[in-house]
């Protein structure tokens, strides 16, 4: 769970360095939503990164409803697992893409299609 707390804290930093200011935050790690859009529990091993995360959400974001969060279902999130699978085969560290590779097109097509598969929640 934590390298997925620090996925979605070095997207926002990202999206936020690179002046993306409409977000839409989506997750198939239930438990992260969760943390994220409920209350702190100080006693959260994680709590400083959720913190953090928290901090960056509440910035000014350009959309009405600020940073949305939400689960999705993991069938509509199967581009980002793919390239996580994918970090073992890289050096460490953040990479950005410029455009897909290997099956990439193809599940993000998929992807693309299941748009509706969320849970409701966030």
């Amino acid at each position: 769970m934590l390298a997925e707390l620090w996925a979605v804290l070095f997207g926002l930093k990202m999206c936020w360095d690179l002046g993306e200011r409409r977000v839409s935050l989506e997750s198939d790690a239930e438990e992260v939503v969760a943390l994220l859009t409920t209350d702190s529990q100080p006693s959260h091993p994680d709590e400083d990164v959720i913190q953090e995360i928290k901090g960056m959400i509440g910035r000014s974001w350009e959309v009405e409803v600020e940073v949305q969060v939400r689960w999705i279902l993991r069938d509509a999130n199967k581009a980002a697992d793919y390239v996580a699978k994918q970090a073992f085969d890289v050096w460490p560290g953040i990479h950005y893409f410029h455009s897909t590779f290997g099956d990439l097109g193809a599940i993000l097509a998929q992807d693309k299609g299941n748009v509706g598969l969320s849970s409701g929640v966030g």
